[in-house]
């Protein structure tokens, strides 16, 4: 399962051009990026990018799954308290986190008859995904990053 992608293009030693889409979009429409460094920087990026598109579009289904199961506030809470300070870290701490607490989240999930249910069927399952998959990280990181010339 991917998440954010990264298309390099090498322009020399020190300078790479870069552009980063999210899930389900493409690069087309993207502006590339300079960034001086090496590609280590550039997964550095995708981590980031990552962490934050992960902790954002979480607790977003989180604040919503509250309006709508009122019947789980605490758990809901303190979900959303522990990725905003997750967010702040390692990619691999928060994903280990949503990983750990899966079993949470799909307890507040709408069901099949629900309007939100597609959102979380196209957006929050991949997400649960990636996270539980989360021992394989640094290999994903390794994928995410297309090299053009």
């Amino acid at each position: 399962m991917d998440m954010i992608l990264a298309e390099v293009n090498e322009v020399n030693a020190n300078l790479l051009m870069v552009r980063f889409s999210e899930p389900n979009e493409s690069f087309e429409n993207k502006k590339f990026i300079p960034v001086f460094g090496s590609i280590s920087m550039v997964k550095t990026m995708v981590a980031y990018k990552n962490r934050i598109y992960i902790a954002d579009t979480i607790c977003s289904f989180l604040r919503q799954r509250a309006h709508a199961k009122s019947a789980y506030p605490t758990i809901i809470t303190t979900l959303i308290h522990n990725i905003e300070k997750l967010k702040q870290g390692k990619l691999f701490e928060l994903a280990l986190y949503i990983a750990n607490n899966q079993h949470r989240i799909e307890l507040i999930s709408p069901s099949e008859t629900s309007r939100f249910y597609n959102h979380y069927k196209n957006i929050i399952e991949p997400i649960l995904v990636f996270c539980k998959n989360s021992e394989e990280m640094e290999a994903m990181a390794e994928k995410n990053i297309q090299r053009t010339n």
